[in-house]
């Protein structure tokens, strides 16, 4: 027997095109065309049938509608994996790229899903509102604030003056605009758990857009079209064709965790496209501010300083 070390090695982009989209550029155009329609029709489906899903904290049988999401997920997830690999072999023209990565997101954007059993956006709305109204979310529970009784241990001094001014602001404010009450929120009784950076983007949020979490959402697709800026620019760096960001920009699970569900980890991503960037570059300073960027909403992307100090 040969040792391992000796036998001949096949390239792992021509394994894969043999298996999944042959050698011809053909075959890979048309499974890359796959990847695109099934990206637009995800999004619309989205958008069709989020409703049908129980209210979050809300009680409601889903079952069928459950299958129906994981199903469908589950294949345009696999299209967009086959498409993924087909680009390696037929990369198409990054604006095609863009063009249906924007096409799905404005779907969603202008269709507003509501979110399927997961997630929080009235939260979100709720913190940035307090901000906006000059109060400190870290300080009282939305629970508390609505209570009539300030909590224990806020009895007199300047604690129960912000309380008291916080409790009619909130009043105020929800009398006059579509403002998130506490019992709308899933754990009205914990604090909120933002950083700064991420309370900062729900204020800038509730101001462009106070009445639904569709301002929210608009934030979610600048910081979207960061993160694509700069895979672009990695690309280019590294000398790979710029098409190649269809394998982050047609992906139908982060399409949904953004703007179906609203997470905040979407802030992240313009963070992490310029680490790789800045790492393809050798731009030290660049690779530093992005890590910095990327652990001030979610402090345990501080994992990647490592490959920074490298």
């Amino acid at each position: 027997m040969r040792p391992l070390s000796s036998r001949p090695v096949r390239p792992v982009e021509k394994e894969l095109g043999n298996v999944h989209v042959g050698d011809s550029p053909l075959v890979a155009g048309f499974f890359i065309l796959l990847a695109a329609a099934s990206l637009l029709a995800y999004s619309f489906g989205l958008v069709e049938y989020s409703d049908q899903f129980p209210g979050l904290g809300q009680p409601g049988v889903v079952k069928e509608h459950l299958f129906l999401l994981l199903g469908a997920t589950l294949l345009a997830s696999l299209l967009h994996v086959i498409g993924s690999v087909a680009v390696r072999k037929r990369a198409p023209r990054v604006t095609v790229v863009i063009g249906v990565a924007m096409a799905a997101r404005l779907i969603l954007l202008f269709g507003s899903p509501a979110p399927i059993l997961e997630g929080d956006p009235e939260r979100t709305r709720f913190d940035g509102r307090i901000v906006n109204l000059g109060f400190n979310p870290y300080e009282f529970t939305p629970e508390e604030l609505a209570a009539e009784q300030p909590p224990e241990g806020v009895t007199d001094g300047d604690s129960l003056r912000r309380f008291r001014q916080a409790q009619s602001q909130m009043s105020k404010t929800a009398q006059s605009t579509s403002m998130p009450l506490p019992g709308d929120l899933r754990r009205p009784d914990l604090k909120t758990s933002a950083t700064p950076l991420s309370l900062w983007v729900a204020s800038i949020a509730d101001r462009f857009k106070p009445s639904s979490t569709r301002g929210y959402a608009f934030c979610i697709l600048v910081a979207d079209a960061l993160a694509m800026f700069f895979i672009v620019l990695a690309l280019n760096a590294l000398g790979l064709p710029a098409g190649w960001l269809l394998v982050y920009a047609w992906s139908p699970v982060l399409v949904r965790e953004c703007y179906v569900t609203l997470s905040v980890d979407a802030f992240v991503l313009p963070g992490l496209a310029m680490l790789v960037w800045g790492l393809a570059r050798g731009r030290r300073l660049a690779a530093g501010v992005a890590v910095a960027l990327a652990a001030s909403i979610r402090p345990i992307m501080l994992l990647f300083l490592p490959s920074h100090l490298r």
